[in-house]
């Protein structure tokens, strides 16, 4: 199976809680876990899962993007493999949430 080299330099998503503006950080993985996502048409891509959430209560939150230009993102995970291959363009890279509960 195939993975992605990911370097998320100064990249950072929060969660900013709508009406009490209080901003829950994820947890960051050392090692990302590789995973399969299904698209809305049915599909599985590939996914490198790098960050989780804990949010305690429900409720509407905002999604805070910090630095999205630093985020690199290599269609391989081995330090070779990224030596011939182009980082992919940022403009490509989808962000997804979903639920584990």
């Amino acid at each position: 199976m195939g993975g992605w080299g990911i370097r998320k330099n100064g990249f950072m998503i929060s969660l900013k809680e709508s009406s009490t503006a209080k901003v829950v950080y994820p947890k960051s993985w050392c090692w990302p876990v590789q995973d399969f996502f299904q698209t809305k048409t049915k599909n599985f891509i590939r996914a490198k899962r790098i960050f989780t959430f804990d949010v305690e209560l429900a409720g509407s939150y905002e999604v805070v993007i910090e630095n999205p230009e630093s985020l690199k993102l290599n269609p391989s995970s081995l330090f070779l493999g990224q030596l011939f291959r182009s980082d992919v363009d940022n403009r490509n890279i989808e962000i997804v949430f979903d639920n584990f509960a």
